[in-house]
């Protein structure tokens, strides 16, 4: 009993990591990267035809951008010692 129970949260924690992974990956670090790459290049970067052919490239801009967002919290915290 013990072990269909096991194994049950481990399909469940698969299921679980995988819609995680997708929302984040997806849909959270591509919208950042995306408005911020249209912010910083006034909006002439990604077009619609980039959009598609470099979906990686711009969810890993996005992913910088939200760790240098994090460290910059960090730092400004650290500096007025909250």
């Amino acid at each position: 009993m013990d072990d269909l129970i096991e194994a049950l949260l481990k399909g469940l924690g698969s299921v679980l990591r995988f819609f995680v992974q997708g929302f984040l990956i997806e849909i959270l670090f591509f919208n950042l990267g995306r408005g911020t790459l249209l912010i910083i290049t006034m909006a002439r970067y990604p077009r619609t035809e980039h959009l598609d052919t470099k979906q990686n490239y711009i969810s890993v801009f996005g992913f910088l951008v939200f760790v240098l967002a994090i460290f910059c919290i960090g730092l400004y915290n650290e500096s007025v010692g909250v």
